[in-house]
């Protein structure tokens, strides 16, 4: 493997220089032609020689004859010229293995450069090294790739999440706080995930999402200790859409997405006069993606209200001691806050890929948000990972007119949306929710 991935790189540095492509394929082909025989022999297995390919190259060498001279050379060498190196010192041979080696004891300087770069990538440079001097080159490589393997495993662990919201400026979305002048929709939370979803880190998305949006399954609680201590009776709040007429004929313009010779799309209607008691449908079908037609291209709808609020997180409020239970004191300020929030859109525009665990939690999410009136919106999600939500029955708890092909379409139609009244008796979770397809509950 260490001989054919040198070969390679240095077939590579002469295709570069010399203006031609390489067909790996052909290359390993091409060793192992070489080697065949030869193994039959007890002879060391083919290896490119750097120096030589480089003066080979150097001097415009086309073919492989110039190898039958060095293979003379070394014939020589081996059989008539090898007592000449007999009584030679033992100093003298290893200052020739020494110079053979500067390259790589010039590399150790490296070290200090992928420290600042990446500390993963001096992790694995570093117990890859020093395996490979102290232990031998095989169980060098060997432990190299496994320590790979566990920093990818440990990356996963620290993967990103974060809300976005808007500059103020020309409407781009990016990361908010993180940079100036940015503000939220008032009542839309917008969640970005910086990485694949899958059972490595299906958890860490859940929990960081409801720790930089709303947790539904705190607000539940609060709820249900508000009922014990009284009743729920819950005013009607703005959503800072009083007396706003969206007006104008929204056609959809659409794009199709072929996914194993089916088309997959979201089809937004036509919303003429819209108000803000009516509710956009839309809906997804078998034809294409769409887009409302008064998406003027730089995060602004035209038409749509340009009022954003910054409402407080819970977090803000701090932690209060309820005397009587011992548990956090539940007050009507911290429901008003978190059910001010009654759209969350999850941008899924970087998650490459997505499994079975992933697709579950994305549902499951998806249930205890409609638990406190939340919807939940998926924007930017690819082909493949529609493909999975499908197979897994995950649009069997997002309605498929929940999908969005861009951030801005969700948050266009989130802002239409008003906030959802709860019913008189909030329900909690029952068996079927709270074990979430574990595989415990199905032990007989």
């Amino acid at each position: 493997i260490l001989i054919f991935a040198n070969t390679i790189a240095m077939a590579k540095v002469c295709a570069k220089k010399h203006n031609y492509e390489v067909d790996d394929s052909q290359e390993l082909v091409a060793y192992g032609m070489c080697n065949f025989v030869s193994a039959f022999f007890r002879c060391f297995p083919s290896a490119v020689a750097p120096p030589r390919s480089m003066v080979a190259s150097n001097m415009n060498a086309k073919s492989t004859l110039n190898g039958a001279f060095a293979a003379l050379l070394m014939i020589l060498v081996i059989m008539a010229m090898s007592v000449l190196f007999e009584p030679l010192p033992k100093a003298a041979l290893s200052s020739i293995i020494v110079a053979a080696l500067k390259g790589l004891f010039i590399q150790m300087g490296d070290c200090r450069k992928y420290w600042r770069i990446n500390r993963i990538d001096f992790v694995i440079w570093f117990f890859t090294i020093v395996s490979v001097v102290f232990l031998d080159i095989d169980f060098g490589l060997g432990i190299g790739v496994i320590v790979s393997l566990i920093t990818v495993v440990f990356q996963t662990q620290f993967a990103r999440g974060y809300r976005l919201g808007r500059i103020t400026k020309d409407g781009a979305i990016v990361e908010y706080k993180r940079y100036s002048e940015t503000i939220e929709d008032t009542g839309v939370k917008v969640f970005r995930f910086q990485a694949n979803l899958f059972f490595a880190n299906a958890e860490i998305f859940r929990n960081t999402l409801y720790k930089c949006t709303i947790n539904p399954r705190k607000l539940l609680k609060f709820l249900k200790k508000q009922e014990r201590k009284g009743g729920l009776k819950e005013k009607k709040m703005s959503t800072d859409l009083t007396g706003v007429t969206v007006t104008g004929d929204r056609k959809a313009s659409q794009v199709s997405i072929n996914s194993n010779g089916k088309d997959t799309f979201i089809n937004t209607a036509s919303t003429a006069n819209l108000t803000k008691s009516d509710n956009p449908v839309f809906s997804i079908s078998d034809e294409n993606l769409s887009r409302p037609s008064n998406y003027s291209g730089n995060g602004n709808y035209q038409g749509m209200p340009r009022q954003m609020s910054t409402a407080s997180s819970i977090s803000q409020l701090g932690y209060e001691e309820d005397p009587e239970t011992g548990d956090e004191l539940v007050t009507p300020e911290k429901i008003r806050i978190m059910r001010k929030t009654h759209h969350i859109i999850i941008d899924c525009s970087n998650i490459n890929y997505l499994d079975a665990s992933g697709a579950n939690v994305l549902g499951h999410i998806s249930s205890e948000y409609n638990h406190v009136q939340v919807k939940v919106f998926l924007a930017g999600c690819s082909v493949d990972m529609i493909k999975t939500m499908t197979q897994a029955s995950v649009f069997d708890r997002i309605p498929k007119e929940n999908l969005f092909l861009t951030v801005y379409d969700a948050i266009a139609v989130a802002k239409t949306q008003s906030i959802r009244p709860l019913p008189p008796v909030v329900e909690d979770f029952d068996d079927e929710e709270a074990a979430e397809d574990s595989y415990i509950t199905n032990i007989q």
